[in-house]
């Protein structure tokens, strides 16, 4: 029984790794992709968003450039590195000493 609990901690946690190297690399592809020309929250244009991820990936983008700024790199990459840590050893230990890499 504790066997098979372990192995469920086990997936969850590489699972959850799995979904924040996702949303990492998401987000810093929509950053990377990010055209001015592209409709945003506060500008509206007639023509359809260029980037990668369309309409979402451009509104993300806007979103996240407004309210972090450059930080956003450093934020996005954390999150990804943090999960790259649960992919690979399944748990991540002192999350407090990981936010600093």
């Amino acid at each position: 029984m504790h066997q098979s609990k372990n192995n469920r901690n086990n997936f969850c946690h590489r699972f959850y790794g799995m979904l924040l190297v996702c949303f990492g690399m998401f987000a810093l592809t929509v950053i990377l992709d990010h055209s001015l020309a592209d409709p945003n929250l506060t500008h509206a244009t007639g023509i359809a968003p260029s980037n990668i991820f369309g309409i979402i990936g451009a509104y993300f983008a806007d979103v996240s450039l407004k309210l972090l700024g450059r930080l956003q790199f450093v934020l996005f990459g954390i999150v990804t590195y943090w999960g790259l840590l649960l992919i690979v050893t399944g748990q991540l230990l002192n999350w407090r000493l990981k936010i600093l890499g």
